[in-house]
């Protein structure tokens, strides 16, 4: 029975066509950007936010990074008070939503972490060398920060672990034999072959919060440049108008199914009242009225 011959995908004939598509899609949306006004201004502020989102995933995946290694670490430990701690620490975090650590952090976790660090400082206060310290000097990009840095560094410390275990024991053995102590067996002998199987999943996670940096704006952190305040200021005599519209022609398309008289007519009195612009409705606000449904 002649074996069945898997057909080959990662030769030359598996061409890229994914991201000749991506950069097409790329180009038709920069022509739409730069042909459109208002597309160009939206993307600039957006552009300029992209800041604030790199900072925030950078030293929030670092942070996490660290700590999931030590509790990773901990977990492995010969000692079962450490375990038992990592392992607690371990599957609590991961049942609790990003967005609820988040407020849990901003708005308690803060205003505990400064309590903590008045009473450590406590006689450097009494002394006059210090300032006491406030919430407020913890702002609030730091404190999402420290939510990302918490919740990811479980999910993190498990890649860690998993990465680890991978390693084949006697691999271990051997580096014992050889008479390298804990750190060097870990250097030397542990950590190079674990970091092939901890990329992948490591790189996983750092997309995750690339998207989970979006959350830090329910707590008034500005992801955006403050122009974008103006911008929508200066959008929102469009956005009446769009609105506006958009009811009136609603109303019409109610009189147009009524009927063809009726429809040309409700039409006509909608592309009049809105010829008219601003100069029609200064006294009020309100859409033109429409002929009632008995007129019909």
């Amino acid at each position: 029975m002649t074996p069945v011959q898997s057909s080959d995908t990662s030769g030359k004939d598996d061409y890229p066509w994914w991201l000749i598509a991506l950069l097409v899609i790329a180009a038709a949306l920069a022509a739409v950007i730069a042909a459109n006004d208002i597309f160009t201004q939206v993307f600039t502020v957006v552009l300029k936010g992209l800041g604030v989102t790199v900072f925030v995933t950078l030293v929030g995946f670092v942070l996490a990074t660290v700590l999931g290694l030590g509790v990773a670490l901990m977990a492995l430990s010969e000692h079962v008070v450490l375990r038992q701690i990592a392992r607690f620490y371990t599957e609590v975090i991961r049942g609790v939503p990003i967005l609820v650590l988040l407020f849990y952090i901003a708005f308690v976790g803060a205003p505990a972490l400064v309590t903590v660090a008045n009473f450590v400082a406590a006689p450097l206060i009494s002394a006059g060398w210090i300032e006491p310290f406030v919430v407020r000097d913890v702002s609030l990009m730091w404190r999402a920060i420290m939510a990302l840095m918490i919740g990811y560094s479980a999910f993190i410390a498990e890649v860690f672990r998993a990465g680890i275990q991978s390693v084949d024991k006697g691999q271990v053995e051997a580096a014992k034999a050889l008479g390298l102590s804990r750190y060097q067996r870990f250097r030397l002998v542990v950590f190079p072959q674990a970091i092939r199987v901890i990329l992948p999943p490591l790189g996983n996670d750092f997309v995750a919060m690339v998207k989970d940096s979006s959350l830090v704006s329910v707590l008034g952190v500005r992801r955006h440049h403050p122009d974008g305040q103006g911008l929508c200021l200066r959008l929102l005599p469009l956005l009446r108008d769009l609105f506006h519209r958009r009811l009136c022609l609603s109303r019409a398309d109610d009189w147009v199914v009524a009927g063809p008289s009726g429809g040309r007519a409700a039409v006509e009195a909608v592309a009049s009242a809105i010829g008219k612009g601003e100069s029609g409705r200064q006294g009020s606000t309100a859409p033109p009225t429409l002929p009632s449904r008995s007129a019909r």
